[in-house]
């Protein structure tokens, strides 16, 4: 967290008044101090530990020749760092300079100081010499004395050449930039040098910082043109800097698509100067800050958020590290995100072309809105309400129904990847979903959506919808013409009690209205008042392509000792076959008991096959339980159309909801 303290790993040896420097490779080289409660004579620290950054820890390497706290510590260009001066372990001042040599990890001497000095300051000059001034002597006295180090070197081994980067970065007058330095080696290797000295070509339009806790950094406060160079003795790298006036590098917004749309709605915003990337840049919608999708240096795709105001125009602007754009007008519509696209987004194959169409909240079709893309080689629109979208090349684009979108992702070649889906549809709510029976409705897909119910056809798209109840027990069943049955909840009071139970109904795709056929049996509830619910019963409908439905109706058992009802009667598991077009029951039949005292409990169910046969006669049904087999024929089902002259198919269920 920004402005906090964290622990890193630890010194393997305690000490004060060391030496802190950062190293060409980013590590830090430890040097020195005193190491055991202050005593010099007992605890002068001679060796050296290099942190790293990256891992966190400390590690062991090379020592001074010369034990010694109060040093100075200097990086020079060529990569090495020079330790001059200090005290030893007698307290005396010191004359004695070491190179620590990253590469090889150790320390050798060079020259000395004209004059010993404890805690001098030490200064790189941009010629690459050092300059030492002032200290203590040791008598302790202040010094005003001053000394040059000329280094042998100022290229690091093997050094071959130096890039400076960012390379030619767009420079504001009144701004700064930051460049770093990096170096490649003889062996292929780079590495950022901290060493390296940062000069301008025209100091009166710009400066370079050489700090060695700042350094690499442009200022510019003027106009102008110059060349940034960055050098470790000979070798060096450069870029050219033109620093330009803030007004030409303020954002501009040109273009929004769509102009109008709902909170919600994908806004592509078009102009100049919004920058590469979005780090520092924010987009807004009547002052509200919108969720960023995409950011480039010409387009900004935006979500229009919630809390603007409706049926109004509101300001749209883009503001980044230079200020803030030109306002263009968004206008809010009233609908907001209560149209709905079908499908809502597409994966598609160049030269394939598909339709989407728009809904209001009761499924009707709504047209008239503005149809636009946000790129036309991508895909193309026809001038069809709603168009046809046609996929022109590879890539990904926005079509946009008024404020609506619809991501589209073009692929080449002649299959999509694998596990690419072809359309998709996101709910609101939990759905269940179930394929459909295909049939004349055009229905290929039943979904659940809350309490509505969806018929979707293959390419997405609605073919019609329901109101239906629900709970966590309804169920979907498709039958063979394109509709779908359904079981509600269904309560009701009558003079034994009341009553909280299901229903069968069937869905009319064509009128969309619901026909109840069938209510579902239920037991008093052990312990009420006059309660009465089928909570764990089983429930199960199974549609015929010959038309009928059977259902199974199998209360739970009730193990409180009050049924209600003796066995083989309306609490008993029983099988009826159903007529949807008319509601009748054709025929109902019970299932036996399963032996036990009294009679009391119903059979146990497992696997159920129901299998209607043609024959001579009637049509019979076939139970199987985990005893025996039940045979049933129907009374009323010589004139059904499901007789003698009907081929036989048969249904499969398995019992248990």
């Amino acid at each position: 967290m920004a402005g906090t303290f964290s622990f890193t790993g630890s010194l393997n040896t305690a000490r004060d008044s060391q030496t802190a420097t950062v190293l060409n490779n980013g590590k830090v080289l430890i040097v020195g101090g005193v190491s055991s409660n202050g005593d010099w004579i007992s605890g002068l620290a001679a060796n050296a530990e290099i942190y790293d950054p990256v891992a966190g820890t400390f590690s062991s390497t090379g020592s001074l020749n010369t034990a010694s706290d109060c040093h100075t510590a200097t990086l020079l260009n060529n990569g090495q760092v020079l330790i001059v001066g200090g005290n030893d372990v007698n307290g005396n001042a010191l004359a004695s300079a070491e190179l620590y040599d990253p590469t090889a990890g150790a320390f050798t001497s060079t020259g000395s100081l004209t004059t010993a000095r404890e805690a001098p300051t030490a200064t790189l000059l941009i010629n690459g010499t050092v300059l030492f001034a002032g200290g203590m002597d040791n008598n302790y006295n202040a010094l005003a004395s001053a000394e040059l180090y000329q280094p042998a070197t100022l290229t690091p081994g093997g050094l071959v050449s130096i890039a400076v980067n960012p390379q030619n970065p767009p420079m504001v007058a009144g701004f700064a930039q930051h460049f770093v330095a990096t170096g490649t080696f003889t062996d292929g290797s780079t590495q950022t040098l901290a060493s390296a000295t940062w000069s301008s070509s025209d100091s009166s339009v710009a400066i370079l910082t050489n700090d060695a806790t700042n350094s690499g950094n442009a200022f510019a406060p003027a106009q102008g043109s110059f060349t940034v160079g960055a050098c470790t003795g000979s070798i060096c790298g450069s870029t050219a800097m033109t620093a330009v006036p803030l007004s030409s590098v303020q954002p501009q917004i040109t273009n929004l698509s769509p102009s109008s749309g709902g909170s919600g709605s994908w806004v592509a915003i078009s102009g100049i100067n919004f920058g590469a990337t979005q780090p520092g840049g924010a987009a807004s919608f009547g002052g509200i800050s919108a969720q960023i999708l995409s950011w480039s240096d010409t387009a900004v795709m935006a979500i229009a958020p919630n809390g603007i105001s409706v049926r109004q125009s509101v300001p749209v602007v883009v503001t980044t590290l230079y200020g803030t754009s030109n306002a263009i007008s968004f206008t809010v519509a009233a609908f907001g995100t209560g149209y709905r696209v079908w499908p809502q987004s597409l994966n598609m194959l160049v030269g394939e072309s598909r339709t989407v169409s728009v809904t209001d909240a009761s499924g009707n079709p709504v047209t008239g809105l503005a149809w636009t893309t946000s790129n036309s080689n991508i895909v193309s629109l026809s001038t069809d309400d709603p168009p046809l979208i046609t996929a022109l090349a590879p890539g990904t684009a926005i079509v946009f129904a008024g404020g609506l979108p619809i991501p589209v992702t073009v692929y080449a070649g002649s299959s999509l990847p694998q596990g690419t889906p072809i359309w998709s549809v996101p709910f609101a709510n939990t759905p269940a979903a179930i394929p459909a029976v295909p049939g004349a409705s055009g229905a290929d897909l039943f979904v659940l959506d809350g309490s509505t119910l969806r018929a979707l056809a293959s390419d997405g798209s609605p073919v019609w919808q329901a109101q239906i109840s629900r709970d966590n027990a309804t169920q979907l069943i498709p039958d063979f013409s394109g509709g779908d049955f359904v079981t509600e909840p269904y309560s009701y009071v009558d003079g034994v009690g009341s009553h909280s139970t299901h229903i069968l109904a069937r869905v009319d795709p064509s009128t969309q209205q619901l026909t109840t056929l069938y209510t579902f049996a239920d037991e008093f509830v052990a312990g009420s008042f006059n309660q009465y619910s089928d909570i764990g019963a089983t429930q199960v409908v199974i549609p015929h392509p010959s038309g009928v439905v059977f259902v199974l109706d199998f209360p739970a058992t009730n193990y409180g000792g009050y049924r209600g009802c003796p066995h083989v009667y309306a609490c008993s598991p029983t099988v009826s076959v159903i007529d949807p077009s008319t509601g009748q029951t054709l025929g109902a039949t019970f299932l036996d008991d399963s032996g036990s005292p009294g009679g009391y409990f119903p059979p146990a169910a497992g696997q159920m096959i129901v299998a209607v046969t043609a024959t001579p006669t009637c049509p019979t049904l076939t139970l199987l339980r985990r005893k025996a087999a039940r045979k049933a024929s129907w009374p009323s089902c010589a004139s059904h159309p499901m007789g003698p002259a009907r081929r036989s198919r048969s249904a499969i269920g398995r019992v248990g909801r």
